[in-house]
């Protein structure tokens, strides 16, 4: 083999290892947090917009706790969130799921995403109330 084509065969090589690597990676790529399932109530969350009418129909919603809330600029954010607690906690093959940001939850205390009912099991097995969560924004 030449010089040039052992080149070339290591470049190819190089890139789809590249390749390889970038399409496996990105769910190691976050930020770690928690999050809470939660009911939310009138009395205790701060809503995005007047009405808790508006929630998004087909779509995964979440309240932030206070550090993600930033004085109210979360609202409509939407983040890639996926658990990463392991088995039992998590649900079984679960992708990232993208979730919009309604409100604030008052209520719960150090977390960083409190999560409708829905939307935690679209990640998550109901039986933990609290998960280890990535997340990417």
């Amino acid at each position: 083999m030449t010089t040039g084509r052992l080149l070339q065969s290591c470049a190819f090589s190089f890139l789809l290892l590249a390749f390889v690597l970038s399409t496996a990676v990105p769910l190691s790529l976050g930020d770690s947090g928690t999050a809470a399932y939660y009911e939310p109530s009138p009395s205790s969350t701060q809503y995005c917009g007047d009405v808790p009418s508006q929630f998004p129909k087909g779509k995964n919603f979440t309240f932030v706790g206070e550090d993600q809330w930033d004085s109210g600029e979360a609202c409509w954010r939407e983040y890639d969130v996926w658990c990463d607690d392991g088995p039992g906690l998590c649900k079984a093959g679960s992708d990232p799921v993208r979730f919009m940001v309604l409100g604030f939850a008052a209520d719960i205390p150090e977390v960083d995403f409190a999560l409708p009912p829905v939307s935690f099991g679209a990640i998550a097995n109901p039986r933990g109330d609290r998960i280890t969560v990535q997340y990417r924004e």
